[in-house]
């Protein structure tokens, strides 16, 4: 009897494992097939959507018993960087008649795993529109951090869209949902590039819905997993599928019921930054800066060893006073504006000028570039939503850099960084930097028809319709073994 008694739990033992290593049932509802002529269509929450196009649908059957993490899972690809099988940091695929076969991310020591799919060229263009996320997930432990669906988006930013950690998966900051380990989650994201929203489903359950910054398109999914030191840990992936759906239609005509949007305030006449010439001046000797001078609303960080952040008289594109961000040994830093009010959905030009002194490290990438980011009402940054300039590399005289900017959802602050990347033995001067709205120009007089002899040069003034907005431009020639240009001369 008490043999029998032991025999009937471990069968019972055995049945309850193997339950939690099974992946829960696919949660949406087909309601019509292909084969009929009627399209496709699925339920997500309470909704029913039309599927435009299945991107993605992965279930590793292909890959037993790679344990050691060698191929790529096509259509997806772990990255040679992050496949650090020498540090028994591996992507494999574990076999197990109980499980079918599954992503598995093993951790042993510091590094990231990562598990990605592009959607960037002409056989697998970007996801615009509505687009669902969604696979299943099983947690072997509460030690790791691992980042779920990760998007990167339009201007070629990563955004973060589910962090699991300790026992919660968190938005942001947020806890919205409290995890056990060894236990498998279905996890759901419907994503609305139109709005920059998505909705959040786990197990079947809708958890809230949360704003996020696509720019309209996605060019990439990653699943990450994040390695400590000493510290060994593992998750298993299954499932996954990304779907472009299209909400069905309720019979109302377009902007029926809809809310009428704001009329946006006039637009912004000059230059909007404060003091980007630099000319206003606080003398402080404990600043941050090395100089006892620094400019007034001007931050400075430092990311990577000590750069050296200057307010300069002796090089300077015009006026008293220029910044001059150096390095003798390899730093990254950056020197921030002063928060710049903004209106949502309107694009701003902003510009300064740019000259640079051995830019060289090939491998390190050394560079110049300005960036944009916008922050919320309470001046926190919208994660994912900055732009930057094209980079600046080696010795260059004063030029003028450019970006376009469009103010995403939510922001009311821009604020502008002028950067030094990974520099050793450099220099970068920044000067005149500017914000303007953007205005369409309807006409422009250059004001010149004139010949020029060998060696003569010669100003051009362009008279510009409209007024308003910005008068940034991109000079060029179309030949500049003839005739070069620089800001007009």
């Amino acid at each position: 009897m008490k043999r029998m008694k032991k025999n009937i739990a471990l069968f019972l033992c055995t049945i309850f494992c193997i339950s939690l290593l099974v992946p829960p049932n696919h949660l949406q509802v087909v309601l019509a097939g292909e084969g009929n002529g009627t399209p496709e269509t699925m339920t997500i929450g309470e909704k029913e959507y039309v599927i435009r196009e299945k991107r993605v649908h992965t279930d590793f059957e292909d890959f037993e018993n790679d344990i050691a993490g060698t191929a790529n899972p096509h259509p997806w690809v772990v990255p040679d960087v992050n496949r650090k099988v020498g540090q028994n940091n591996v992507v494999g695929f574990v076999y197990g008649e109980e499980k079918g076969t599954v992503a598995e991310f093993i951790t042993q020591t510091s590094g990231n795993l990562v598990l990605t799919r592009y959607f960037n060229n002409d056989s697998s263009p970007a996801m615009t529109g509505e687009v669902l996320l969604e696979g299943k997930v099983f947690f072997n432990d509460q030690s790791l951090t691992r980042r779920l669906f990760i998007i990167r988006n339009k201007n070629n930013n990563l955004v973060n869209t589910l962090v699991a950690e300790k026992n919660a998966i968190k938005i942001g900051t947020q806890t919205v949902f409290e995890y056990e380990e060894n236990q498998w989650y279905h996890i759901q994201i419907l994503l609305d590039n139109n709005v920059e929203k998505y909705e959040l489903y786990i197990d079947g359950n809708y958890i809230g819905s949360y704003e996020i910054v696509t720019g309209g398109e996605v060019q990439e999914i990653r699943f990450a997993q994040v390695g400590k030191d000493n510290t060994a840990g593992s998750m298993y992936l299954d499932d996954i599928r990304i779907i472009e759906v299209v909400a069905e239609t309720s019979g109302e005509e377009p902007g029926d019921g809809g809310e009428v949007e704001d009329e946006q305030p006039p637009i912004e006449i000059g230059n909007m930054m404060e003091n980007g010439s630099f000319e206003e001046v606080i003398e402080e000797t404990t600043s941050a800066w090395n100089t006892e001078k620094k400019p007034a609303g001007w931050e400075i960080w430092r990311a990577t060893g000590n750069p050296t952040f200057e307010l300069v008289e002796d090089m300077v594109y015009d006026g008293q006073y220029a910044i001059c961000i150096s390095t003798q040994q390899l730093g990254r830093g950056s020197a921030s504006s002063p928060y710049i009010p903004a209106v949502v959905g309107r694009k701003y030009i902003v510009s300064a000028k740019v000259k640079t002194e051995e830019l060289n490290q090939s491998g390190a990438k050394a560079q110049a570039r300005v960036r944009v980011t916008p922050y919320d009402e309470n001046k926190v940054q919208i994660q994912g939503a900055y732009k930057e300039s094209s980079l600046i590399v080696g010795t260059k005289d004063w030029q003028t850099v450019f970006v376009e900017y469009d103010v995403p959802k939510n922001a009311k602050y821009l604020r502008i960084g002028l950067f030094m990347e990974n520099s050793t033995g450099a220099k970068i001067w920044y000067d005149d930097v500017k914000v303007e709205a953007f205005v369409p120009i309807t006409n422009i007089d250059l004001g010149i028809d004139k010949e020029i002899i060998l060696g003569e040069s010669v100003t051009i003034e362009p008279s510009i319709e409209p007024t308003i907005g910005s008068k940034a431009f991109h000079w060029s020639s179309s030949n500049d073994s003839i005739a070069t240009v620089v800001d007009g001369k």
